[in-house]
Order: structure tokens, then sequence, then C-alpha cells
């Protein structure tokens, strides 16, 4: 996956979800779908991407407004279009956004890539390289996390840090070097992604 053609793809498709959003708030027009041609700097539609997972983040004035996305692998652009609209209205963390926030918005979309399980140390990954992602159970509940690549640096978060604030995001007690031993089927997967940005229309 060429690192130019991917990060012109997040671009790109951070600036369709931001029209999406707008056409569903201000009752528009949907727009059009950026074409392969604008995606891949004239080269043929099959260098870039037709499906991967994705995050669709919005934030507002520098502070987190809504942020979704799925590892399963989605169709371009109808995956960043759903999630646009899941993020923006259906994050349960925050009210919907509205039709008067649309002009203090930045989009973010973020097209992951390169996943890998971690069998050795579950710190083996790079704070700013990789996203991490744990699942595992504890007394029959099973819990999951995930953090995007561009998480731990704009916290200033350590591995460790990171490890515990996934554990809470998961909803699981206690710090990382606390509990590592004593959670049952731990997995731990690293990955990467290319993140776009757009400001608001």
């Amino acid at each position: 996956m060429s690192t130019l053609v991917t990060k012109q793809l997040c671009n790109k498709y951070a600036e369709y979800a931001t029209k999406v959003l707008y056409s569903e708030l201000t009752k528009t027009s949907p727009p059009p779908p950026p074409s392969p041609l604008s995606l891949s700097s004239g080269q043929d539609q099959d260098h870039h991407p037709l499906k991967c997972p994705l995050f669709v983040t919005w934030n507002k004035n520098g502070n987190l407004r809504g942020c979704i996305g799925t590892f399963a692998p989605q169709s371009l652009p109808d995956g960043v279009r759903k999630y646009a609209l899941i993020a923006a209205l259906d994050d349960p963390r925050f009210p919907p956004i509205t039709k008067d926030e649309l002009p203090h918005l930045e989009c973010h979309v973020t097209l992951l890539h390169s996943f890998e399980d971690i069998t050795s140390s579950p710190l083996d990954w790079q704070v700013g390289v990789h996203g991490v992602h744990i699942s595992f159970s504890k007394r029959g509940r099973h819990y999951s996390a995930t953090f995007l690549p561009q998480v731990a640096p704009e916290q200033g978060w350590t591995k460790e840090e990171t490890m515990d604030q996934l554990l809470a995001k998961a909803g699981y007690p206690g710090s990382w070097h606390a509990v590592v031993n004593d959670l049952q089927q731990l997995n731990v997967e690293r990955y990467r992604g290319e993140i776009g940005h757009f400001s608001s229309l």
C-alpha cells in the first residue's frame, strides 16, 4: 500500500465525510464520492484499496466530538459515509452533532492496515507508529478496547500508560502491571493507519 496514495485517500475521504454530514444536517443533496482518479494521482483504480477497516473522528475546537469505526473491512466510499454519520450522530458518549456546530468541526478519517497479533510481549509495539487493540476475559466477561495510532502521542502516554488507559476504556479496573498476569485469553494486536484531515466547509 503506497503511503502517498493512502494519505491522499484519507484526505479526500475526510472531505467527503464532512460533505456527507453537511448534507444530512442541512437536508440537501448527498455529495458524490471522490473519483478513483482524484484519489490515486491519475493512476489506475486498482492502486488504492477498495476495502479496509476505518474510523471516522469528529473534533470541535480541538476537542473530541465523536469517534466510531470498525475493524471489519469496509467498501469505500460506503463505509466512510456510514461511519461519518454514526460517529457524528450515534456516539453514545456525546449528544448528536447539530447543524450549528458544522463551522467548528474537523474531520479525521483513519484507514487501518498491517494488522499483526503480538505473541511475545504485549508491549511489542511503537508509540506513534502502531494502534493497539486488546481483548481478554475475566470471570466469564469479555472486554475489548482500542486506540488508534495517533492517540498515545497526542496524549503524551508511554506504552504502559496506554495499556492502563485501554483497560479503563474497556471498563476493567486496575493498572496494567497489576492485572496483566490475571487476564484470561489475552489477545493484543497492533496495526498501522493513515489519517486524513479536513476542516469544515
